[in-house]
């Protein structure tokens, strides 16, 4: 897909997401009527972003997480590399087994 495509999907989306449910297909059949194949793929974008938010998808906070981050401070030893100090460790559930990657 092509930015121009992808910018005036995204600008549809934007603008259908202010909209009640109902209102989006209205929506959608006024201003598009004569791009079915449009209108289908932000169809298929919108039915995703729906099901996402019924899933909670996005809901995750520091909160949630807040046992990793303290497990993640134990075991960091104060002067040494943090890559160094908990490879080998157990944060929350999970095992530090190696470094994936670093830099920019």
């Amino acid at each position: 897909m092509n930015d121009q495509k992808w910018n005036k999907i995204s600008t549809i989306l934007d603008t259908l997401l202010t909209l009640s449910k109902e209102k989006r297909t209205n929506y959608l059949d006024t201003h598009f009527a004569d791009q079915p194949d449009l209108i289908s793929e932000v169809k298929e974008y919108l039915q995703s972003i729906e099901q996402s938010e019924k899933e909670g998808f996005l809901d995750n906070n520091l909160e949630d997480h807040a046992a990793l981050f303290q497990d993640l401070g134990s075991v960091h030893l104060p002067g040494a590399s943090l890559k160094d100090s908990i490879i080998g460790k157990k944060v929350g559930p999970y095992k530090i087994e190696s470094e994936l990657g670093a830099g920019g």
